[in-house]
């Protein structure tokens, strides 16, 4: 019997571990998911509309601040090098572009 509690005990702490670490997965696809759809709608407007560098931020669901910064420069003659760099915590998303003037 003793045996047997120590077997429980021990697939309840690996069960306890893999739950947290799948919780942590999770708020980091979020993030992830939530930076990307941010840069996405700017590279969006930068593509449609004036091509200005700037920078803006944004509290998503949980209340992360997301903080948003982008730059637009002038191909001369070759398209338009966009850029948008989303950052949070300790982690980075980048998404890199060109258009046509």
């Amino acid at each position: 019997m003793l045996v047997a509690l120590v077997l429980v005990a021990l697939a309840t702490g690996a069960l306890v571990a893999t739950a947290s670490s799948v919780g942590r997965g999770l708020v980091a696809a979020r993030h992830d998911r939530a930076a990307t759809a941010f840069a996405l709608a700017r590279l969006d407007e930068l593509r449609a509309g004036p091509r200005v560098s700037g920078a803006d931020t944004v509290t998503d669901s949980d209340s992360t601040v997301l903080a948003r910064r982008w730059t637009a420069q002038p191909g001369r003659g070759w398209p338009d090098a966009l850029d948008v760099a989303v950052s949070w915590s300790t982690q980075r998303v980048v998404l890199e572009t060109e258009a046509l003037p």
